[in-house]
Protein backbone atom coordinates (compact mmCIF):
# COMPACT_ATOMS: atom_id res chain seq x y z
CA UNK A 1 0.00 0.00 0.00
CA UNK A 2 2.99 2.82 0.81
CA UNK A 3 5.22 1.58 -2.27
CA UNK A 4 2.80 2.22 -4.81
CA UNK A 5 3.48 -1.51 -6.28
CA UNK A 6 0.46 -3.71 -6.60
CA UNK A 7 0.39 -7.31 -4.23
CA UNK A 8 -2.05 -10.15 -4.24
CA UNK A 9 -3.67 -10.75 -1.54
CA UNK A 10 -5.86 -13.28 -0.24
CA UNK A 11 -8.29 -13.50 1.90
CA UNK A 12 -10.34 -16.50 3.39
CA UNK A 13 -14.30 -15.55 4.83
CA UNK A 14 -15.59 -18.14 7.29
CA UNK A 15 -19.06 -16.26 8.15
CA UNK A 16 -21.07 -13.97 6.85
CA UNK A 17 -19.01 -10.74 6.06
CA UNK A 18 -19.08 -7.39 4.43
CA UNK A 19 -16.17 -6.20 2.39
CA UNK A 20 -15.54 -2.91 1.68
CA UNK A 21 -12.71 -2.19 -1.08
CA UNK A 22 -11.36 1.68 -0.28
CA UNK A 23 -9.13 3.00 -2.96
CA UNK A 24 -5.38 3.85 -1.66
CA UNK A 25 -5.20 7.27 -2.21
CA UNK A 26 -8.45 7.65 0.40
CA UNK A 27 -6.54 5.30 2.89
CA UNK A 28 -3.02 8.25 2.55
CA UNK A 29 -5.36 11.00 2.82
CA UNK A 30 -6.50 10.13 6.09
CA UNK A 31 -3.40 9.00 7.17
CA UNK A 32 -1.79 12.37 6.61
CA UNK A 33 -5.07 13.81 8.63
CA UNK A 34 -4.65 11.05 11.39
CA UNK A 35 -1.17 10.55 12.11
CA UNK A 36 -1.75 7.40 14.37
CA UNK A 37 -2.51 5.61 11.05
CA UNK A 38 0.81 5.60 10.31
CA UNK A 39 2.55 4.15 14.03
CA UNK A 40 -0.37 1.40 13.64
CA UNK A 41 0.66 0.30 10.17
CA UNK A 42 4.11 0.54 11.30
CA UNK A 43 3.38 -1.48 14.62
CA UNK A 44 1.69 -4.08 12.36
CA UNK A 45 4.42 -4.14 10.04
CA UNK A 46 6.77 -4.61 12.94
CA UNK A 47 4.71 -7.38 14.55
CA UNK A 48 4.30 -9.42 11.01
CA UNK A 49 8.29 -9.03 10.50
CA UNK A 50 8.99 -9.98 14.52
CA UNK A 51 6.94 -13.23 14.01
CA UNK A 52 7.83 -13.85 10.25
CA UNK A 53 11.51 -14.15 12.12
CA UNK A 54 10.34 -16.23 14.93
CA UNK A 55 8.75 -18.71 12.60
CA UNK A 56 11.89 -18.92 10.18
CA UNK A 57 14.21 -19.54 13.63
CA UNK A 58 12.06 -22.07 14.64
CA UNK A 59 11.82 -23.99 11.12
CA UNK A 60 15.81 -23.81 11.32
CA UNK A 61 16.71 -24.67 14.56
CA UNK A 62 13.91 -27.14 16.43
CA UNK A 63 13.00 -30.51 15.97
CA UNK A 64 9.98 -32.01 13.78
CA UNK A 65 7.95 -32.49 16.99
CA UNK A 66 8.31 -28.98 18.30
CA UNK A 67 7.55 -27.73 14.78
CA UNK A 68 4.35 -29.70 15.02
CA UNK A 69 3.08 -29.15 18.39
CA UNK A 70 3.81 -24.88 17.40
CA UNK A 71 1.86 -25.08 14.60
CA UNK A 72 -1.09 -27.11 16.35
CA UNK A 73 -1.14 -24.48 19.04
CA UNK A 74 -1.39 -21.80 16.81
CA UNK A 75 -4.24 -23.52 14.92
CA UNK A 76 -5.86 -24.23 18.29
CA UNK A 77 -5.96 -20.70 19.40
CA UNK A 78 -7.03 -19.25 15.48
CA UNK A 79 -9.09 -21.66 15.48
CA UNK A 80 -10.11 -24.26 17.33
CA UNK A 81 -13.36 -24.97 19.27
CA UNK A 82 -12.96 -25.36 22.84
CA UNK A 83 -15.11 -28.33 24.11
CA UNK A 84 -15.48 -30.73 27.46
CA UNK A 85 -12.55 -33.25 25.89
CA UNK A 86 -10.47 -30.80 24.26
CA UNK A 87 -9.54 -28.26 21.27
CA UNK A 88 -11.69 -29.16 17.91
CA UNK A 89 -9.79 -28.01 15.01
CA UNK A 90 -11.96 -28.66 12.15
CA UNK A 91 -9.52 -28.13 9.28
CA UNK A 92 -8.78 -29.73 6.02
CA UNK A 93 -5.59 -30.36 6.47
CA UNK A 94 -3.96 -33.73 6.10
CA UNK A 95 -0.99 -35.19 7.45
CA UNK A 96 1.26 -34.29 4.05
CA UNK A 97 -0.72 -31.02 4.41
CA UNK A 98 1.04 -31.00 8.12
CA UNK A 99 4.26 -31.80 6.75
CA UNK A 100 4.68 -29.26 4.16
CA UNK A 101 4.00 -27.01 6.78
CA UNK A 102 6.21 -28.00 9.36
CA UNK A 103 8.92 -29.11 6.30
CA UNK A 104 8.24 -33.01 6.96
CA UNK A 105 7.32 -35.80 5.39
CA UNK A 106 4.17 -37.04 6.03
CA UNK A 107 5.03 -40.43 7.61
CA UNK A 108 6.81 -38.78 10.29
CA UNK A 109 4.57 -36.80 10.81
CA UNK A 110 2.00 -40.03 11.35
CA UNK A 111 4.69 -41.35 13.75
CA UNK A 112 4.37 -38.26 15.85
CA UNK A 113 0.66 -37.94 15.62
CA UNK A 114 0.40 -41.59 16.72
CA UNK A 115 3.00 -40.88 19.44
CA UNK A 116 1.26 -37.92 20.81
CA UNK A 117 -2.09 -40.21 20.69
CA UNK A 118 -0.81 -42.99 22.90
CA UNK A 119 0.68 -40.09 25.34
CA UNK A 120 -2.53 -38.51 25.71
CA UNK A 121 -1.92 -35.38 23.95
CA UNK A 122 -3.92 -35.07 20.73
CA UNK A 123 -6.59 -37.33 19.45
CA UNK A 124 -8.20 -37.60 15.72
CA UNK A 125 -11.42 -37.23 15.07
CA UNK A 126 -13.11 -37.77 11.68
CA UNK A 127 -13.36 -34.12 10.87
CA UNK A 128 -9.91 -32.92 12.49
CA UNK A 129 -8.12 -33.27 15.47
CA UNK A 130 -8.47 -32.63 19.12
CA UNK A 131 -5.53 -31.48 21.47
CA UNK A 132 -6.37 -33.07 24.33
CA UNK A 133 -3.46 -31.47 26.51
CA UNK A 134 -2.52 -28.63 25.17
CA UNK A 135 -0.09 -28.11 27.98
CA UNK A 136 1.59 -30.82 27.22
CA UNK A 137 1.84 -29.81 23.65
CA UNK A 138 3.86 -26.83 24.63
CA UNK A 139 5.94 -28.62 27.22
CA UNK A 140 6.99 -30.52 24.14
CA UNK A 141 7.91 -27.29 22.56
CA UNK A 142 9.77 -26.07 25.62
CA UNK A 143 11.74 -29.42 26.25
CA UNK A 144 13.18 -28.94 23.24
CA UNK A 145 14.15 -25.21 23.62
CA UNK A 146 16.24 -26.07 26.84
CA UNK A 147 18.54 -29.03 25.19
Amino acid sequence: MVDGIEHVSEIQIRSEAILIKLPRSIILDQAEIHPGIYRNLLHHEVTTSKNLYKLFADMMFHPLPARLATRLLHLAQQHGELRDDGTHLHLELSQTDFGQLCMGSRQRINKILCEWQAAGLVAGCHQGYVIVDPEGLAATIENTNES
